[in-house]
């Protein structure tokens, strides 16, 4: 699925629904069981072959030219840009970082079907290397453009970076991503929105808002079939509710509601494998990130 503004090269359409209740459900109040399609941002991740280099926290100084990126590129590695692929060390101010080199020459005679293929391996290749959810974070995997890599029939070349909440715009960093995304700590990159509904936008958590992304799931792989709504309303409502009462600190609130996204059939036609998972507040707005909260009154987010 494609978070609207956060994620960049093949959006796909997602349905939003309430996330539903069912045998074992936690108690964090559940929404309607309404749904709306909505275009999305984030990118639609998949599994993917195996890495070929250990991730690094700093880069070494091998060459890049204006022409692409090096051949010689290594996991782990941060650059300044995806016009020079200026490596530096990640220490340094830098944008994106290089989270897989894959060796896989499938189906690279089929543009469509190989542009989904990268696609999804480098958004998996983001949780393996950050260990944070594939999507509802403002974090963004995409491979290298085919223009950009002249071995790019044979290998895949997974980037990695943020956006600014907001404008989603790029966000400069001065650190490594690896693992920086595993648990709570995700928490630090989720995002607002104005409605969580069809045509929602982000904004910044001080601004009014209603929702907040929690973060997100795999739904199938890419070779899969398409397994029916059913299937993935049931997928929803085991993996949002502990998001949710992992993110807001406590297990029930009334005022608090859980919410998630599924993946439509035309989605899944289209790569999309990922759902995502909020938490909104049922009356009104906030002007507070609702991490956290626990029992404290709403009244003091508002």
């Amino acid at each position: 699925m494609r978070i609207r503004q956060v994620v960049g090269v093949a959006a796909a359409v997602v349905m939003l629904a309430a996330c539903g209740g069912g045998g074992g459900a936690p108690t964090v109040q559940n929404a309607t069981s309404s749904a709306a399609t909505s275009s999305s941002g984030s990118s639609a991740p998949s599994t993917s072959t195996s890495t070929s280099s250990s991730p690094s926290s700093s880069s070494s100084s091998s060459s890049s030219t204006a022409s692409g990126v090096s051949a010689a590129v290594k996991t782990g590695q941060c650059l300044t840009d995806t016009t020079t692929y200026q490596v530096v060390p990640c220490t340094q101010t830098h944008v994106y970082q290089v989270t897989a080199v894959i060796k896989d020459s499938r189906v690279n005679t089929d543009p469509t079907a190989r542009q989904v293929l990268r696609q999804e391996t480098c958004n998996a290749s983001l949780v393996k290397f950050s260990g944070g959810a594939p999507v509802g974070l403002l974090a963004v995997g995409n491979p290298v453009a085919l223009v950009d890599d002249p071995l790019n029939s044979t290998r895949i070349v997974c980037l990695m970076h943020l956006r600014t909440d907001g404008d989603g715009a790029n966000l400069p960093i001065n650190y490594t991503l690896q693992g920086k995304l595993k648990g709570a700590a995700a928490f630090k990159y989720t995002f607002c929105v104005d409605k969580v509904a069809k045509g929602f936008n982000i904004v910044k958590c001080s601004e009014p808002h209603v929702g907040q992304t929690t973060g997100g799931y795999l739904s199938g792989r890419y070779v899969d079939k398409f397994p029916g709504d059913a299937h993935l309303i049931a997928q929803r409502a085991q993996q949002c509710p502990p998001l949710a009462q992992a993110f807001l600190g406590t297990k029930s609130r009334a005022d608090i509601k859980q919410d998630g996204l599924y993946v439509t059939k035309t989605a899944w036609a289209q790569g999309d494998r990922y759902a995502a998972c909020f938490v909104k507040v049922t009356s009104g707005t906030v002007k507070k990130s609702l991490q956290g909260i626990g029992d404290k009154p709403l009244t003091s987010y508002r």
